[in-house]
This record gives structure tokens, sequence and C-alpha cells, in this order.
């Protein structure tokens, strides 16, 4: 049986996927639209079913022309546009529109923050400077704009992480995308507690599941059950992600070239197969 590897890129205009043998040829390709909203000045938003919705439609064509069969797919990659911040509550269920990496709503709460933590010090934390389009911003612009949603809020997700959820139901962070959340430090992979007292982002807001690469997932533990829920069955019955050994990884940047490179690097391309999720950043270190 012939082998491949499924990249999915959240992208800001459209989802993208391709399917390439193990020699790294391009076997197929699709894409999918959908909408940027713009309500008010400064704003851009999005609906994450929307990317959910996208991804579907764009593997269902994609596979269905190529004539290559889902028992086939040896991994899946998943990577998006990064710095959303989708505020979801205990089932999983979307709060409110993101806002994404072009929306600037933040803009006075990183002012105000600044003003009172000296930006350099967030800097040796994350290695980022403070800008509005960062995810960490809209955390507390929800606490003050839409106490509702933010009251409900179980954990924030990215956008490759919450396509990684609805594939396995586990809520997850991507270290290539971690420091778009100034608490999050990129030395030491993990969320530092004082700057998230700091900035007044309850840690437990924050995935805990913080994947660094395959290894951390294939001591023979799947990281999948069978028995996820309706909405996340999709991905597991389609590709027939049901034995250990099957490999899905989630990353930042390049998923096409890293989802072949996870799944055949840590050889990976057969039958018994377990379900994982890792970092695009930590997998190939």
């Amino acid at each position: 049986m012939k082998t491949y590897l499924l990249g999915v890129d959240i992208g800001t205009s459209s989802c993208k996927t391709a399917l390439f043998d193990p020699d790294g040829r391009l076997a197929a390709q699709g894409s999918s639209e959908y909408p940027v909203s713009y309500p008010h000045r400064g704003w851009a938003e999005q609906d994450p079913a929307l990317w959910w919705d996208g991804a579907c439609r764009a593997i269902r064509a994609m596979m269905e022309a190529s004539g290559i069969r889902p028992a086939e797919v040896a991994g899946i990659g998943v990577d998006g546009q990064s710095w959303s911040a989708i505020a979801v509550d205990g089932e999983g269920q979307v709060l409110s529109p993101t806002p994404i990496w072009t929306d600037t709503r933040s803009d006075a709460i990183c002012r105000e923050t600044v003003s009172r933590i000296p930006e350099e010090a967030l800097f040796q934390v994350s290695g980022n400077p403070v800008q509005p389009g960062y995810t960490w911003p809209k955390i507390l612009w929800y606490r003050q704009h839409r106490p509702e949603v933010y009251q409900k809020t179980e954990k924030i997700l990215q956008s490759n992480s919450y396509i990684v959820y609805r594939m396995t139901g586990e809520m997850s962070q991507d270290v290539s995308q971690g420091y778009g959340l100034a608490c999050f430090d990129m030395r030491k992979r993990a969320w530092d507690p004082d700057t998230c007292q700091r900035l007044g982002i309850p840690e437990k807001l924050l995935p805990h599941e913080i994947l660094h690469t395959i290894s951390d997932l294939t001591r023979g533990e799947a990281i999948i059950a069978t028995d996820v829920g309706q909405h996340q069955m999709w991905s597991c019955q389609y590709f027939h992600f049901k034995r250990p050994g099957q490999l899905l990884t989630s990353g930042g940047f390049g998923t096409m070239g890293f989802g072949y490179g996870a799944a055949f690097g840590a050889k990976l391309g057969n039958p018994d197969q377990v379900v994982v999720h890792c970092t695009g950043d930590g997998c190939f270190r």
C-alpha cells in the first residue's frame, strides 16, 4: 500500500492542503476560502468554525480528486496563522469570534502594560516586543470588554491547536507559536508563572499540553481515544486513525515539509501507528 503525508495550513484567507509521497513529491493539493470580518476600525476577526469547515472541504475534495484512499494517509501536519486567541469553554465550544493577527483593538492595553512592566522584561521571557497583534493582549481585551466571554473561558487556543483539538479532543499549545504569548518562556518552553501574574493572565487559561518532540508522545500511550465525541471523529474515522502508530503533527510554520519529515523521519509510515500532536519546531531540532 502506498503511503502519504497530509499537510493542512490554516491561512488568513483560505485553508490549503497537500499530500506528499515518502520521497517528498507532491501528490495532490487543494484549498477552500473563508472570509475575514472587519466589524470596527482596527478589528479583524474570524469564526474558527469556518477554519474547520474549510479544512474539511479542502481535504475531502482533494482526496476525491486524487483517488488517494484515506487509509493511505500515514500522518497529518497542521500549521496556521499565528496569534489568534480562541476562547473555548469546558466543552470545547468557541465562545466568540477570534481576533486574528492583523487585529489591533488591544493597542491601549499594550500601552498600559508597558507603563507598569518594562518591555525589556517581557522581551527577556518571550523574545518578542509588545504589539497588539499578539495573543496575550487579546486575552486581556476579553477580560476588559467581553467579561461574559472571559468568565466562561476554559482555555485559549491558537488556530492550529484548535484544528488539532477538533481532530483529537486534546487542547494543546504549539511551542513554535508560544512567542505570541508574552508569558511563554521560549528558553524553557513553558509558561512563566511570574509573567502570567504580572500580566494578569491566569495560567489555568493556557493549555498545559506543551509538546516538544515526537518522543514525548511515543511511549506506548495514544493521545487520542477512539471515543472522543462526534465532532472530533470525522478526521479519525476518515483517515482510519484508530490503531497505535499513526501520526498527527502540529507546527507553526512550513506544515507541508514538517508533516513529511515528522512522519517518515520517525519511521512511522506503516499501518500500526499512534496519533500524536507535536510542534513543527520541536520535531526538527
